[in-house]
């Protein structure tokens, strides 16, 4: 059989970055850290993700229409400190809303090569874009 070089491995390369860097879930060892780099076209997205034998259902609400910045993040109705989802039980279904905000007031902004705020033209989510219908339905 021969194999495509360039075609190896891209399918499961593209799913991490856009569930790790667009839409910002990744895994660390204190819990799931939830810092999307959305378009500032997206009003939001919902994400289930398991993690460590728990089910977290997380909802990014973007009615500020910015790439980065997190204002808000409750965990089952509860505010929490941060953007770093405290561990679950295994078996457990959590509930987690995230609010967006400008970076400007957020304490979770950072500057990001993947996430210009200077640029309104969404050079980080090129590839979301095209899919966008995929990811709001």
């Amino acid at each position: 059989r021969q194999m495509c070089i360039e075609t190896a491995g891209t399918a499961a390369w593209t799913f991490f970055n856009i569930s790790q860097y667009i839409l910002g879930i990744q895994p660390t060892l204190d819990g799931l850290k939830v810092d999307p780099c959305i378009p500032h076209t997206l009003s939001g997205f919902t994400v289930t993700r398991r993690f460590r034998g728990a089910v977290y259902h997380i909802t990014v609400d973007n009615a500020a229409g910015v790439q980065h910045g997190i204002k808000a993040v409750t965990v089952d109705g509860k505010a929490i400190s941060g953007n770093v989802l405290p561990l679950a039980a295994a078996g457990a279904e959590v509930t987690v809303q995230v609010t967006r905000v400008n970076p400007t007031f957020s304490a979770f902004s950072y500057y990001s090569p993947f996430c210009d705020q200077s640029r309104r033209a969404d050079p980080c989510t090129a590839a979301l874009v095209y899919n966008e219908n995929i990811l709001t339905a």
